[in-house]
């Protein structure tokens, strides 16, 4: 069951689409995993950690639109608002990847708020043929079975905890169609933005190291590569 915890989780809308199971402890090393939405669909964060394996806070809302905002750029207000609230907790920013195939708006936002930790992913530039790093989660061919693979066995071996049931149920619309078997989804009418928030973190949280409060200090996040487009 989600705990009340009146810094973040209260009675307005916005404030409902958070869940915190458990506080997290000082020094606790976390990551949260951001499945934008496009369309005016759902989008999702997962925070997790990796001291307990445990996905104890989650995010799950239609980011609504502004006048001078759209939502996936609402949602990097809201993510900064996640990684702080976790950050008064633990003394320690929980490190943030955005999928970045919908969620370029997202990773400006915190890129504009300047934001410590966002995840950087080493992809292959094409053009330039070379490999660099870029901000945000690239779900591609070859990441995105990998990860949803490794999040079965997970789940499956019981190697991690999962407090949410809304989340689990989710689970269980998640399949295979027989036309496309190499690409698992929701069922018609249903969501799976949670199952790929869950799965994403899960890849995260293997490769971060346990740290200390000492050696969590903010450094400049923009990225000079990432386009003007975005300032």
């Amino acid at each position: 069951m989600a705990t009340k915890d009146d810094q973040i989780c209260g009675d307005t809308k916005e404030e409902m689409s958070y869940k915190l199971f458990r506080k997290p402890d000082r020094g606790e090393t976390t990551a949260i995993f951001i499945d934008p939405a496009e369309g005016g669909d759902y989008s999702a964060m997962i925070a997790m950690s990796k001291k307990y394996l445990d996905a104890f806070m989650s995010y799950h809302s239609k980011t609504g639109e502004t006048q001078i905002d759209i939502g996936s750029a609402q949602l990097g207000n809201e993510a900064t608002k996640m990684g702080k609230h976790i950050y008064s907790h633990t003394g320690l920013y929980p490190w943030i990847a955005v999928e970045r195939n919908t969620g370029q708006a997202t990773i400006s936002r915190l890129l504009e708020l300047e934001y410590p930790r966002i995840w950087k992913m080493k992809t292959f530039d094409l053009q330039e043929q070379k490999e660099e790093e870029r901000f945000g989660w690239t779900t591609n061919k070859k990441t995105r079975p990998k990860m949803l693979d490794e999040w079965s066995d997970a789940l499956s071996r019981r190697e991690v905890v999962v407090y949410d049931e809304e989340g689990l149920k989710e689970h269980l619309s998640f399949i295979r169609p027989e036309k496309t078997p190499t690409h698992p989804e929701a069922i018609a009418g249903k969501n799976d933005d949670r199952v790929i928030a869950y799965a994403g973190a899960w890849q995260v949280i293997q490769m971060v190291s346990s740290e200390s409060e000492a050696t969590n200090k903010p450094s400049q996040a923009w990225d000079e590569g990432f386009g003007a487009i975005y300032r």
